[in-house]
């Protein structure tokens, strides 16, 4: 099966690192606009962390992708879904970004599933879920990342 989210986090950092290497060692080496390398940095400097942000987000789906295609049993699903959900779980210990994303899709999942209308065993599949992913949490496969984004850091 194609996944095609697997492209948006691969262009987006393909792109940044472009624009990176453009603006510090391209155009200075060939002494072409320097004003062109500063608006450059000044680009990546402003999108770099949506970027990322939105990089994560995809990565997540095509999480959220494959489990649905483990359900269905399609072929090689299983270990496609495990050895990318260990490459999710390193992500997140040690990018900012992954868990912003995290964090974000469990306050937004909270506030959906706090509506009155939701049934109570929803409620508790969904509380259910988060312990199991907490838990998980709890077991380390590489040293954690601490950090904030800039616009965490901005919010505080």
């Amino acid at each position: 099966p194609t996944h095609f989210l697997a492209l948006i986090p691969f262009l987006s950092f393909s792109f940044f690192h472009v624009l990176n290497f453009t603006s510090s060692d391209l155009l200075p080496a060939l002494k072409l606009a320097p004003g062109l390398a500063t608006k450059i940095q000044n680009f990546s400097q402003q999108y770099h962390e949506f970027s990322r942000r939105e990089a994560a987000a995809a990565e997540l789906l095509l999480l959220i992708q494959l489990v649905f295609q483990a359900l269905f049993f399609s072929k090689w699903s299983w270990i496609t879904l495990i050895a990318y959900a260990i490459f999710i779980k390193v992500k997140s210990e040690g990018s900012v970004f992954t868990r912003h994303v995290l964090k974000t899709w469990e306050v937004r999942i909270d506030g959906l599933v706090s509506n009155q209308q939701v049934p109570p065993a929803v409620k508790q599949q969904w509380n259910n879920f988060k312990r199991l992913f907490k838990t998980l949490d709890n077991y380390s496969l590489i040293h954690k990342v601490e950090g904030t984004t800039e616009t965490e850091k901005k919010s505080e």
